[in-house]
């Protein structure tokens, strides 16, 4: 059996925790709240791992110098090219400013959770979207096609591109909003997308409902099918809280 795979008892013991009401039956609801309670969790830990990382000065909180630097190695920003460094240091800015909510000029862990991983609806969220639109959208439309929004540049997108996109292009349009990239900026859309993907294949009975006895059934199915693999990640990073 392959050894990232999920065991029966493993499937079990989790279909058991998502359960909130014990049922005996997961509905939706249940696992997108679940799936929200682990993301908190991690966000916590990489934020604490993320500080340790980037704290520069070792004050158990993070500058906006800090924060510029580490974006500027992270993205390859070029020593010399003194245009994009400036681009860079104000988007940085500006969500720093809107994350730093008691304006002491520093984020502590709290602050930091907004900074990099913000909610929907956060300011953050809103000022990052809107330059990723303003850097994207090629024709000026004010949305991203597939294109446009994966920087396609004249080559032909793979189908799993396609099908993400399709995934968050909430209205069904062929195009990214504002609101609809907003929702992709907080990456919560990856989480829902991934549950919907586990009931199109683990409720056979179609009653909106996953037992263990489903769950357990679909195991092959979600590691072995690409379109499905992403709902056995979360689930097996679920098993290891």
């Amino acid at each position: 059996e392959d050894g990232d795979a999920l065991s029966s008892e493993q499937l079990r013991a989790l279909h058991g925790k998502i359960d909130a009401d014990a049922d005996g039956k997961m509905s939706m609801s249940e696992a997108l709240v679940f799936s929200d309670d682990m993301h908190r969790l991690s966000v916590g830990h990489e934020v604490v791992e993320m500080l340790t990382q980037m704290d520069g000065d070792q004050d158990g909180r993070l500058s906006l110098d800090e924060i510029v630097a580490d974006a500027m190695q992270a993205e390859e920003v070029a020593g010399d090219d003194e245009a994009a460094q400036a681009e860079k240091r104000e988007l940085e800015q500006r969500k720093f400013e809107a994350a730093d909510e008691n304006a002491d000029r520093l984020l502590d862990e709290t602050e930091m959770r907004s900074f990099f991983f913000p909610e929907e609806g956060h300011e953050v969220a809103d000022i990052s979207a809107r330059d990723t639109l303003r850097r994207r959208d090629a024709d000026r439309d004010g949305a991203l096609s597939p294109d446009e929004f994966w920087q396609a540049r004249g080559e032909a997108l793979h189908d799993a591109d396609i099908a993400e996109f399709r995934s968050f292009d909430v209205d069904g349009d062929g195009a990214l909003s504002l609101e609809e990239l907003k929702r992709w900026e907080t990456g919560r859309y990856h989480s829902v997308d991934a549950m919907r993907k586990l009931f199109e294949v683990a409720d056979k009975d179609r009653d909106a409902h996953v037992t263990a006895d489903e769950l357990d059934a679909a195991r092959a199915v979600l590691l072995e099918s690409d379109e499905h693999s992403h709902a056995h990640v979360y689930l097996a990073e679920w098993a290891e809280r």
